[in-house]
């Protein structure tokens, strides 16, 4: 038996330029372009079952002003297209056009020990697909306001809430069939609608001195969360439709370092995130909770780095879903930084899971069958100008 598996081809160019201070009032004017093309063959019994082609383009402008009335800030025009073609007699959804447009504004304020900062953004969505399911058109707006408080040197809370609302894929919308790229037969929902999410973070860091932390609390409350529900399961191949409810986030980060002195520095980390539907069902694929250490030491040019960190048994599931069994990962670096001419040259070393566990990620669709990488040593070179 042949497993079915991916023949993949992927190119991707990305161009960014700014312009600072072109004239009066205007501190800068920022653009960028992506161009993405996208090919995979899903290959089943050494046949192509189906061909998935995407072609992608986005163009973003940002304009930056300088100070008005103490509020300095910027506006963003950002365009997309995505034109994803699917082929063959097991292709599990339409071909789908989609187009965006997006309009943002960013304003922040400065005022003694407190920084102010509100955020706004509207996009609409344009859905085009060559069957007779009907098109999608919709529209989502997104609010942010926050503030941070320096409250004593090197000290500093925050508060942020927001209220951003997200529109549904074509993958959501209009997918029916048989997905071997997620081991999964899914069914999409053409009447989805958006999702709207309100949240607040709460935050508290220490960024001076031999000893700094950095420690994070969120919790988000999103009405007619876009989810994919399990029907049923037959070993790892399951059974799915698109559907929304009423759902909640709560989640925690910190972190803790000591310079020890000018050359090393330890640390712990860890996180944690708790996802349910209304009624109190966990949901599925949510990360398992991490704790760890690092240590990092620099003499001269020389940067390196260890860390070791435990991810611990994923037992909080949603109905047809199965526990992911915990994982310790131990990765080091090492890097060498030199000048060269007006840039930076640096040269690296990462190695990743020294210890060859066998790990499985709980937020993937393949968690039961398809490993994290194994051991691995990658060396490169990277050019900042």
């Amino acid at each position: 038996y042949e497993a079915p598996r991916i023949d993949l081809k992927s190119n991707r160019i990305d161009l960014r330029g700014e312009y600072r201070k072109p004239f009066a009032g205007v501190s800068r004017i920022s653009w960028g372009a992506g161009f993405a093309d996208y090919r995979h063959d899903e290959l089943e019994h050494g046949e192509v079952a189906s061909t998935f082609k995407n072609r992608g383009r986005d163009l973003r402008f940002e304009i930056g002003h300088e100070p008005v009335a103490g509020w300095e800030g910027a506006v963003s025009v950002q365009v997309a297209e995505s034109d994803f073609r699917t082929a063959g007699p097991e292709r599990f959804m339409p071909s789908a056009m989609t187009r965006t447009q997006g309009l943002g504004l960013f304003e922040a304020y400065d005022w003694n020990n407190w920084r102010f900062e509100l955020g706004a953004r509207y996009d609409r969505q344009r859905i085009n697909v060559d069957n007779s399911a009907q098109d999608y058109r919709g529209g989502s707006l997104s609010f942010s306001a926050a503030a941070l408080w320096k409250f004593a040197p090197g000290y500093q809370a925050s508060l942020a809430l927001t209220r951003a609302q997200r529109m549904p894929t074509a993958q959501e919308l209009y997918s029916r069939g048989v997905h071997l790229a997620s081991n999964t037969y899914e069914i999409g929902d053409a009447s989805l609608g958006k999702e709207t999410a309100k949240g607040v973070d709460l935050g508290l860091r220490k960024t001076e001195g031999d000893l700094t932390f950095a420690l994070n609390l969120f919790y988000n409350q999103v009405d007619n969360y876009i989810y994919a529900r399990t029907l049923d399961r037959h070993e790892a191949f399951q059974l799915i439709r698109y559907t929304q409810q009423d759902a909640r986030f709560i989640g925690l980060e910190g972190s803790v370092d000591y310079r020890i002195n000018s050359t090393f520095t330890v640390g712990i980390f860890g996180d944690l995130v708790r996802g349910s539907l209304r009624g109190g069902d966990d949901l599925a694929r949510m990360p398992a909770s991490r704790l760890g250490g690092r240590v990092a030491a620099k003499w001269g040019q020389f940067t390196a780095d260890a860390t070791l960190y435990r991810v611990f048994r994923q037992t909080r599931v949603a109905s047809g879903e199965r526990d992911t069994a915990g994982y310790t990962m131990l990765n080091l670096g090492l890097s060498y930084d030199m000048a060269a001419g007006p840039s930076d040259l640096t040269f690296y070393l990462s190695a990743r899971n020294l210890l060859n566990q066998k790990a499985f990620n709980h937020a993937s669709w393949l968690a039961q069958v398809a490993p994290l990488p194994g051991r691995s040593i990658m060396a490169g070179v990277r050019l900042e100008y």
